[in-house]
């Protein structure tokens, strides 16, 4: 099954498309010195680092389609500047644990699709063939 990572958020005052790919996680790796799974686990510990947040974000706009030097002078404005927007339930620390756990388990938000299949289909085209059954047997 496939899903993608995209997690689209109000952020700076519009709404941000953020997505984590490879490339991304890789970067939020070597940046955090975790692996993306360890960080995502700091968050329900409550033993997150506010750097954890700015870097998720930060790499979820660019994932998400931003030029990089864009999402640089978005964090620094809304996240870096502004501390005390990082708790509660609404807060940044819970957008980014909503970003980071798509890009290692796939957006909620979508529905699943299964891969190689037209239309998510889960008949094959054998199933649906009007031949009679192979009597071929494997071993």
């Amino acid at each position: 099954m496939s899903r993608t990572a995209k997690v689209v958020a109000e952020f700076g005052g519009d709404e941000r498309d953020f997505c984590l790919r490879w490339g991304e996680l890789i970067e939020l790796q070597e940046s955090r010195d975790a692996g993306p799974a360890w960080i995502l686990s700091k968050f329900g510990a409550n033993t997150w680092q506010i750097q954890d947040v700015s870097e998720i974000l930060r790499l979820g706009l660019i994932g998400g389609g931003m030029v990089a030097m864009q999402a640089r002078k978005l964090v620094r404005a809304y996240v870096e500047e502004r501390p005390f927007d990082l708790g509660g339930d609404t807060g940044l620390a819970i957008l980014a644990v909503r970003v980071l756990a798509a890009g290692l388990h796939g957006s909620p938000d979508e529905p699943e699709k299964l891969e190689g299949r037209p239309n998510g289909s889960t008949t094959s085209p054998e199933e649906r063939s009007d031949s009679p059954p192979s009597s071929v047997v494997a071993s």
